[in-house]
């Protein structure tokens, strides 16, 4: 048992770790404080110096020589048209604050994007940026815009993945929990499986399960959206995923397999718990071929149905054989 569960725990702990350090929230916003008037003089004033080479720069010069921008008044009403928050309380300080930090990113989590939301997600049904009157002059706002995607914005990571190092530690506590719950030793004569064979397979189980359940969250835009779309592809990826967790619990059936036998009876020891076969009960013997190979034997009990000693994929066999060629021969020696 002790096999399955720290294989359970393993892949349970890093499907964790990754969902946590692949989480990342459905929106950010990026506020900044705005003076129109600056931003109408970068628009339409005359430029001074020479003209920069490049088709765009020579739109842009286009555009502002052929343009009748109007006054000032009439390019900020255009500017906050249908996009204009109403304020809750006094603003100036968000926007001093803002201004002096150079612009600042926050999450729906903050409580004054919270006290704002509504509005926003009204506006955004057809605009992404919202503009709020800052109260120190006609001219100052905070413009407000909705960043759908996080992930391929400027925003620090550590908003963009908030949870990223807890998701790593996760992992590294999964990782280290298999290690420190190692499986019991198997004695001289016992048959078991290769563990040094077990361990690379447990290590490329893990790491496939890993990468397999990763890339739809990498693909999505926010785990949100992942978990919305378990039905379909992401459904589909960690279906593939859950290959290797069964590949995984195969693994630890295998190693938590051990044979032995004594005089009297063969004991076969699984995650299931052990299981004794009293010779006294030995009808009759066949060999198991596999590909012109004997690969084990078939024991025709008298009191069960028959039981398939496959020794393959186990190690230190020649103990359990040893201990069943009497019997083998008894058997065949009385069989009809």
């Amino acid at each position: 048992m002790r096999e399955l569960l720290r294989r359970l725990a393993l892949a349970a702990g890093v499907a964790a770790g990754i969902w946590l350090a692949a989480w990342s929230p459905e929106a950010l916003f990026r506020v900044e404080a705005i003076d129109f008037e600056v931003r109408y003089k970068a628009e339409y004033a005359p430029r001074n110096g020479p003209v920069l080479p490049g088709a765009m720069f020579a739109a842009r010069e286009f555009l502002r020589r052929n343009t009748n921008p109007g006054s000032l008044e009439s390019f900020r009403a255009r500017q906050v048209e249908h996009r204009l928050l109403e304020p809750i309380d006094d603003t100036r300080d968000w926007f001093l604050e803002t201004e002096r930090a150079g612009g600042a990113w926050l999450t729906v989590d903050d409580p004054r994007i919270a006290a704002y939301f509504d509005q926003l997600k009204q506006i955004r049904a057809v605009w992404l940026v919202s503009y709020l009157p800052s109260g120190l002059s006609p001219n100052h706002y905070l413009e407000i815009r909705w960043e759908t995607t996080p992930r391929d914005s400027k925003a620090p990571r550590s908003l963009v993945y908030p949870f990223r190092g807890l998701g790593f530690a996760w992992i590294a506590a999964a990782v280290l929990l298999y290690l420190l719950l190692p499986g019991r030793a198997p004695r001289p004569d016992e048959a078991h499986s290769d563990p040094a064979m077990l361990a690379i397979l447990d290590a490329v189980s893990i790491v496939m399960f890993a990468v397999i359940f990763y890339f739809p969250l990498y693909l999505a835009d926010s785990a949100a959206e992942a978990r919305d779309e378990i039905v379909g592809g992401v459904g589909f990826f960690w279906a593939i995923a859950a290959l290797f967790l069964l590949r995984l619990l195969k693994n630890a059936t295998a190693a938590a397999r051990r044979v032995s036998a004594d005089r009297e009876a063969l004991r076969v020891t699984s995650i299931l718990g052990v299981r004794v076969i009293p010779f006294s009960q030995l009808t009759r013997v066949e060999p198991l071929v596999r590909k012109e190979s004997t690969t084990g034997v078939r024991l025709h009990l008298s009191q069960s149905s028959p039981f398939d000693l496959d020794w393959s994929q186990l190690n230190n066999v020649e103990p359990v054989r040893r201990a069943l060629e009497p019997l083998v021969a008894r058997a065949a020696r009385f069989s009809p």
